[in-house]
């Protein structure tokens, strides 16, 4: 390539042309030039190989939804996914976050999968579980005793933290789903369900929690100061004195002060 303008150009073109895209030809006019192999068939290795390694990164990502759909039937959408869903990116460890949005329409347009309305819910679970792993690490802020916690300081939902308010009992059929031992029939949930999923000593974990832990931690997402934190928990009748601390040890929570 003679600068670097033209070298976009054809990475461009390459990404395009791996995910089927664009016709091949403007690509294959360029690696023409190259005798040791045919233009057609250097494509058709790398859209191979492309097309595999993300497929590979669903199968690690969504373990659960490919043994209760089968694998078989997890491959084909899978396969679809990618096809829609092009890589932009080097890291294969962002890529997915798209799959369970893609399910739900699945579900939506086709009668096969009327059956299964809670996998993407599920899904959802198991792309923050992944993700909780390679989530930012969080800054820290050491406080040795509560009074010096002064209201500059703010509170904010750690990086490895995501939450679920579902109508169905995804963490019973994610927990289920666990071992290879038959699982045990799952009962209905009697209104919602809310799952957090968080990173704990460098492990991700599912976790079941009340309503209120729900409310407290929706409270703190996008960052609030702890004055105005404990206004709002009085409006709402939330109690924060003992549940704060636990959240903060948990590593749900995380104080910073903006120095």
């Amino acid at each position: 390539m003679g600068n670097d303008a033209d070298l976009q150009l054809s990475l461009q073109l390459f990404a395009a042309v791996l995910d089927g895209n664009i016709d091949d030809q403007p690509f294959i006019s360029i690696v023409e030039s190259n005798p040791r192999i045919n233009g057609k068939a250097a494509i058709d290795i790398y859209r191979n190989n492309s097309i595999g390694t993300r497929l590979r990164a669903l199968e690690s990502i969504y373990p659960v939804v490919k043994k209760i759909l089968g694998e078989k039937c997890f491959m084909g959408l899978a396969h679809d996914f990618v096809t829609a869903y092009p890589s932009y990116g080097p890291d294969l460890n962002v890529y997915g976050e798209d799959f369970p949005s893609f399910l739900s329409t699945i579900i939506r347009q086709q009668d096969a999968f009327a059956g299964f309305p809670y996998l993407p819910d599920l899904a959802s679970l198991e792309w923050f579980f992944h993700a909780a792993y390679y989530a930012t690490d969080d800054p820290l802020y050491s406080v040795s005793d509560s009074s010096a916690i002064d209201t500059s300081v703010l509170l904010f939902q750690s990086h490895a933290l995501y939450s679920i308010s579902t109508t169905y009992p995804i963490y019973a059929i994610w927990q289920g789903n666990q071992a290879e031992e038959k699982k045990k029939e799952v009962s209905a949930v009697d209104g919602n369900e809310y799952i957090l999923i968080s990173r704990y000593q460098g492990h991700p974990r599912v976790e079941k929690i009340c309503s209120e832990d729900w409310r407290i931690v929706q409270l703190i997402e996008g960052g609030i100061g702890l004055e105005a934190l404990a206004d709002m928990a009085v409006e709402q009748d939330l109690e924060l004195q003992t549940r704060l601390p636990a959240m903060i040890e948990q590593g749900w929570l995380v104080l910073y002060k903006d120095t």
